[in-house]
């Protein structure tokens, strides 16, 4: 019994004198606009009055969300010093350089990305097993103040080919906050006619130097260009040098016009129920499918070619 006694009497007296001691913590969050010690630090045996005046103590102004900053733990230690008003009687364990990490709304990378693929899908429609996305400019995590935020994204392109740049925005109250930029490259993948074996200038094609084949198109200009009808070629000369393997375009073919500038053409003019069918004049060429001005009677209208020298036109 004596013994246990003396034990306990022991415990206390070296709880009474043990050494108050600050530890600093290294890659802490802070929140607020200051940094407060006991945010960074744990602070052992110090009695309540001396404890309340460290636990706020102010260190400084606080880094925005996301930013990193070094506190510098001697100047941490002179603090101190001040608060209390005295230079020593406990224990300061940190290394040289502390780092704090201001806190915030985080916008991960890879949600923004999600995001940005989203985008392209939703406007585009394309079916994904033919189309490949390849970020080529990862955003950054995207850091913002405590809060609630809306996310949109729209395409800084003209296209969805290519390099493109989608820009992620976070919203508060309809007001932008903050933002990122996502930029891929896009390829999609379409049957398009292609050629079995060389193609010199002048060669009329026959059906065993033609195929089918999916090809890649990163530019919309090249896919309203592609061919991809084998019959429909057949028989006709080309009019450039065309590699084995690459894809036709309707600039690879000696297709002549079906309207020539200056052609009298029948116009067929649609207004409403009623088709009148005249004679005008081609204003410019073109082929099947081009659109191209007409003067009849005075009057010029635009209209398809849809055979040649047949053009039609709708007027309101």
């Amino acid at each position: 019994m004596r013994l246990t006694l003396l034990f306990i009497v022991m415990l206390s007296c070296a709880a009474a004198y043990a050494r108050p001691r600050i530890i600093m913590l290294d890659d802490q969050k802070v929140s607020g606009d200051r940094i407060e010690l006991g945010e960074v630090t744990l602070l052992e045996e110090w009695s309540t009055p001396e404890l309340r005046k460290l636990d706020t103590l102010d260190l400084g102004r606080a880094p925005g969300p996301g930013q990193a900053q070094r506190i510098n733990t001697a100047f941490v230690e002179q603090r101190v010093y001040a608060a209390l008003g005295r230079t020593g009687g406990f224990d300061f364990e940190a290394e040289p350089i502390h780092h704090v990490i201001g806190d915030g709304t985080c916008v991960t990378a890879a949600r923004l990305c999600d995001l940005a693929e989203a985008l392209v899908w939703k406007e585009t429609g394309w079916e994904r097993d033919h189309v490949t996305l390849t970020c080529v400019r990862k955003p950054r995590d995207l850091w913002l103040p405590r809060g609630d935020y809306r996310l949109a994204a729209r395409s800084l392109s003209a296209d969805y080919y290519g390099s493109t740049l989608i820009k992620v925005v976070a919203l508060k109250d309809g007001v932008e906050a903050g933002s990122q930029t996502v930029v891929y490259n896009i390829t999609r993948r379409l049957p398009a006619v292609v050629a079995a074996d060389t193609l010199k200038r002048g060669e009329v094609i026959t059906a065993d130097k033609l195929e089918m084949r999916a090809t890649e198109i990163t530019q919309e200009y090249f896919e309203s260009r592609l061919l991809t009808d084998v019959d429909g070629l057949i028989g006709k000369k080309v009019r450039r040098f065309v590699a084995r393997g690459r894809a036709l375009s309707i600039d690879d073919i000696n297709d002549p016009p079906a309207v020539r500038r200056g052609d009298t053409v029948s116009v067929w003019v649609r207004s409403g129920a009623v088709t009148v069918k005249t004679d005008g004049e081609a204003e410019s060429s073109g082929r099947v499918g081009d659109r191209i001005q007409v003067e009849t009677h005075g009057r010029t209208l635009w209209g398809e070619i849809v055979k040649d020298k047949v053009v039609f036109a709708e007027v309101d």
